[in-house]
């Protein structure tokens, strides 16, 4: 199983796949803790997503997109991700 996108929701973790979405309830913190650091990256307080699942990113809007989804890039994170991905 390959996480491609986490989302944390009302005490839930959503954990994204391709083909479904498990919910969890832990913390995004307690589940990343045990997340390859090198595939993974944070792009929000709520979001990571992993890096080879990222299909573009519109740096006007701030905005990455996986899984055909708009995940949001808050400023904090964004010159990261802007120096991990070449679109």
């Amino acid at each position: 199983m390959i996480f491609i996108l986490l989302n944390h929701k009302k005490k839930y973790l959503l954990i994204h796949t391709k083909s479904v979405v498990y919910k969890h309830r832990l913390t995004i913190k307690e589940f990343t803790e045990v997340l390859p650091k090198l595939l993974f990256i944070k792009t929000h307080r709520a979001f990571f997503v992993n890096i080879k699942k990222i299909e573009s990113f519109d740096k006007s809007n701030n905005v990455l997109k996986v899984l055909s989804k708009n995940i949001p890039v808050s400023k904090t994170y964004r010159n990261e991700i802007v120096s991990l991905i070449k679109f």
